[in-house]
């Protein structure tokens, strides 16, 4: 491959042409979701408005439906196999390539960015209703000045604002108050460029932002593992079917926090921990979920510097929450409203059973880092694969298919054996879980 991005690879493959590949195929997945039949109900729940809203607002989206639900789910899960097919061809490929260009040098890396951005702002969020929930949660801060800890759907109605019937369950906001005071200081100037559809794009470039940020970072970690798979994984990350789905297109917050993680794990190879223990701490303060890496962090911390280390570890990575949350009337607050997001719709909440799943991945994760090298700056994040993937479904009692995009970015860091079974692992949760965005519910 040249060092501008490689038109072929060992073997006569080419990256470029199977990563255009998966980007076709995801565009026609948002065309096909968007088509869905009249009165089609997702298992996953599509956000059927969000096709007008993007055909008033910029005159081009089609109008094309389906005629029924059978042949729907046949276009919808095939072009979803094409694309996955498309992402591993690309992989295969600059894994025969004995001169991948540097991330900094590889064209595939510009034009991947340009693919985030556009899909962004071009695609509407039809995969799921969240980033219209976003703009739910933000007009009640920034419009109504109601904290959204104590306030939900029915304190917005009463306003008589109509984002009120975006915001069903849970009642109160699920995030931290790192992503509160984002959606409060975001939401106007979205609200000025253009209303809902305004509010709708902070959203999701914010989660274009952090799906970028998320790629940078976790190509850094790659390099320290093995030199030259870092442009690797950032194709890996960018251009995956799944991420590009979830982060630009449906616009999840979770985006914001990967990157954070991320990063804070990338820090942590350039032997800046207390950096990376502070962005470890933000990032749970956006999203609780990134708090189960925190005890492999003490964990490794403890190996390389005792007592202390573990203590200033556990001081930075929760000090962002404790402090963020005074904006709210305190931790106590925001940890009730978003402890209500487990008993609010979903699963039998089934309580014992998840703290087992829970502690028996803790475990499992706690032993990852231990037998890794003590002087691993990033030891931990083998520990977050499974920690990270039994975090988020025992806490969220639904496996959306954007919760998988937590332990992926992890097990996208290394190129070897054991990476590849958790990769493909990893993929096949994935695609069944989409897989019932074209099951209809009864």
């Amino acid at each position: 491959m040249d060092t501008r991005g490689g038109r072929r690879a060992a073997g006569g493959q080419s990256p470029m042409g199977a990563a255009a590949l998966t980007v076709i195929s995801v565009v026609a997945l948002v065309l096909i979701a968007a088509a869905a039949p009249v009165g089609f109900r997702s298992g996953w729940g599509f956000a059927a408005a969000s096709p007008g809203l993007y055909r008033d607002t910029l005159g081009w989206f089609p109008a094309m439906r389906f005629e029924n639900a059978a042949s729907f789910a046949w276009a919808f899960r095939s072009v979803l196999l094409l694309a996955w097919a498309s992402w591993v061809l690309m992989i295969a490929a600059c894994l025969r390539s004995t001169s991948l260009p540097t991330v900094r040098k590889s064209a595939l890396v510009f034009s991947g960015a340009a693919v985030v951005i556009a899909l962004a702002m071009l695609a509407p969020p039809i995969f799921s209703t969240d980033a219209f929930a976003y703009t739910g949660w933000g007009r009640l801060m920034w419009a109504h000045g109601l904290n959204p800890y104590l306030h939900g759907g029915p304190s917005l109605a009463a306003t008589g604002d109509p984002a009120a019937q975006f915001l069903g369950w849970p009642p109160t906001l699920p995030y931290g108050p790192a992503w509160a005071l984002m959606a409060r200081a975001f939401g106007p100037i979205g609200n000025g460029i253009g209303g809902l559809f305004g509010e709708l794009l902070v959203h999701k470039l914010l989660a274009a932002a952090g799906l970028l940020a998320t790629a940078f970072g976790a190509a850094r970690i790659a390099e320290t593992y093995r030199a030259g798979t870092g442009t690797l994984t950032w194709l890996a990350i960018v251009f995956n079917p799944l991420l590009l789905c979830e982060g630009p297109i449906a616009g999840h917050n979770d985006f914001v926090a990967l990157a954070l993680l991320t990063w804070a794990a990338a820090l942590m190879t350039a032997s800046r921990s207390a950096a990376g223990d502070l962005l470890l701490g933000v990032a749970v303060a956006v999203k609780l979920t990134a708090i189960g890496a925190l005890p492999l962090v003490m964990i490794q911390r403890w190996r390389q510097g005792g007592v202390r280390a573990a203590a200033l570890t556990l001081v930075l990575g929760v000090a962002p929450i404790l402090v963020l949350s005074l904006a709210f009337g305190g931790i106590g607050t925001v940890f009730a409203s978003i402890a209500g997001r487990l008993n609010a719709g979903g699963m039998p909440a089934a309580p014992v059973l998840r703290a087992i799943i829970l502690l028996a991945a803790l475990l499992w994760g706690l032993r990852l880092t231990w037998r890794e090298p003590v002087g691993s700056a990033s030891a931990w994040l083998e520990g977050w694969i499974p920690v990270s993937l039994a975090f988020v479904l025992t806490t969220t009692n639904m496996p959306f298919p954007w919760y998988f995009a937590w332990p992926l970015v992890p097990v996208l860091t290394q190129w070897n054996e054991r990476h590849g079974i958790a990769v493909a692992a990893t993929s096949t949760l994935a695609i069944v879980s989409a897989w019932f965005y074209a099951t209809p519910l009864p």
